[in-house]
């Protein structure tokens, strides 16, 4: 499957944010591989596209935002410079509605484009409804390059077999878990209270959740799972569980649904407690071989 390079930058519609954006273009031309020449170009043709912004989308030095989107794929380096200021409608100009072409001749007032078709290999148009209009600024790359992000080429290796402890959470292990959570949601969790370690600790501490950890000899919390109860009810629905990725396969969410139902039990909270688990997309948490021992409490 294809794969992109992007970088964003938005800034207000003002002058003094050309260096910026600037930067921001021969940073992204650099890294596409373009000799100095054309990364130059690159430069002129976004101070145009920027400069046009602020004399036309927003007038007599009204307020606004020029957002600045780069795209680098194996062939090609897209920049498209987006504002959200006056509507316009090239084809409605007194100029060549077709500004990807790079026709010569053109007129003094079409200076501006001329510039960009000479910058670039192509220049598109569009107007985006409630988001606004973009001029999209298309040059192909000298060659080919890998635009597979380099953190994604690592495997994540498995940590070595070893004997897990499983008991409850302890306060500074909260900013653990929500790592172990990261690692295997990013922030899509929909519980985001996991996200958040210090509220992760208040709920715990308020009672009205139960948390337990797999915690490996090196002391790097492995995994999560915790028991949340309901007020006035003797049910509790197991929630948030997680194994991070370098140690699955070895039996740890059984472990600690295991002891989660034995202390919720033994509290007298858990009756008729539900006996699943949720996993994480992708990756299965099921029930496999045992390849480790597990400390219970």
């Amino acid at each position: 499957m294809a794969s992109f390079l992007t970088a964003n930058l938005s800034v207000p519609a003002d002058k003094r944010f050309l260096r910026m954006i600037r930067d921001y273009v021969r940073d992204l031309a650099e890294t596409a591989g373009f000799a100095e020449d054309d990364v130059l170009g690159l430069e002129l043709a976004a101070e145009e596209a920027f400069m046009n912004i602020l004399q036309h989308a927003y007038p007599d030095g009204s307020q606004g935002d020029a957002f600045m989107e780069g795209t680098i794929t194996q062939t090609e380096l897209v920049l498209s410079i987006r504002d959200k200021g006056v509507p316009f409608d090239p084809s409605q100009e007194n100029r060549n509605p077709d500004i990807s072409r790079k026709d010569e001749g053109a007129a003094a007032q079409n200076i501006g484009f001329e510039l960009m078709r000479h910058s670039v290999d192509e220049v598109f148009f569009e107007n985006l409804g409630n988001q606004g209009k973009a001029l999209q600024l298309v040059k192909r790359l000298p060659h080919a390059i890998e635009t597979k992000p380099e953190y994604l080429a690592r495997e994540i290796e498995s940590a070595p077999l070893q004997r897990y402890d499983i008991r409850p959470m302890r306060p500074d292990e909260a900013i653990q878990v929500a790592k172990v959570f990261w690692l295997s949601y990013g922030y899509s969790y929909k519980n985001d209270v996991i996200h958040r370690p210090e509220d992760l600790t208040r709920l715990v501490g308020s009672g009205n959740m139960l948390s337990y950890v797999a915690v490996a000899e090196n002391g790097e919390v492995a995994g999560h799972a915790g028991l949340l109860t309901k007020e006035r009810s003797p049910l509790a629905e197991m929630a948030s569980l997680v194994i991070t990725p370098a140690h699955r396969g070895r039996g740890l969410m059984e472990a600690l649904h295991a002891a989660l139902e034995k202390k919720g039990r033994g509290d007298g909270i858990a009756r008729g407690l539900p006996g699943y688990h949720h996993q994480p997309p992708h990756q299965s948490v099921g029930r496999r071989p045992f390849r480790g021992q597990i400390l219970r409490p």
